[in-house]
């Protein structure tokens, strides 16, 4: 159970409804195996704590729409690298909703496993093995040294590594969200670090 009460249609204020709308009306309702919404019609995952706070939640929940819908890194770079940020804060609702994704975007079965067990997918290309490697150092060390750091920019360039930053940033936010709230997984859901 949630240690924040979930907002429904019924008993949001104009401006909850307005960021309601805009997520349940975006892409991420989009092709979702998994429904966004609950069954009394308030949001899943970190957007019903950031509609208590809505100037905040609605700016916070358009960053991740750029990020996940009109960023640069590719589908597999960008799932990667939030499964290594929800590992690492150990969210559990961030884990559930990307693992799935991650599999969608072109990551193996094996690679999700590997990131869940905090090792680098045996099977990832130069790149996923450079990006993994970044999001690791700059997670746990809080700084990344210069071959790291190089490693990356000369595969993806600047623009992409500073997307990298800004995703690493962004879902870390999210995961902190999750945890703290203590947002529930669906109904017979689990995942098991």
């Amino acid at each position: 159970m949630s240690r924040i009460p979930e907002l429904t249609p019924a008993t949001m204020n104009p401006e909850q409804r307005r960021m309601y709308d805009s997520i349940v009306g975006g892409k991420r309702m989009q092709g979702r195996s998994a429904s966004l919404t609950t069954e009394a019609g308030g949001l899943r995952g970190p957007f019903n704590p950031w509609l208590h706070t809505p100037k905040i939640g609605d700016a916070a929940q358009a960053v991740g729409d750029l990020l996940r819908f009109h960023g640069e890194l590719p589908g597999t770079l960008r799932e990667l690298a939030i499964l290594v940020v929800a590992r690492h804060w150990r969210s559990e609702y961030e884990w559930f909703a990307h693992a799935r994704i991650g599999l969608k975007e072109g990551m193996s079965e094996q690679a999700v496993a590997d990131i869940k067990q905090k090792r680098c997918p045996a099977d990832a290309t130069d790149t996923e093995r450079a990006v993994y490697t970044f999001s690791r150092e700059l997670l746990e060390q809080h700084h990344l040294d210069d071959a790291t750091y190089s490693a990356v920019h000369q595969l993806i360039g600047d623009s992409q590594t500073a997307e990298l930053v800004c995703l690493l940033g962004y879902y870390g936010l999210v995961s902190m969200t999750l945890n703290t709230f203590q947002v529930a997984l669906p109904d017979g859901e689990s995942v098991d670090w």
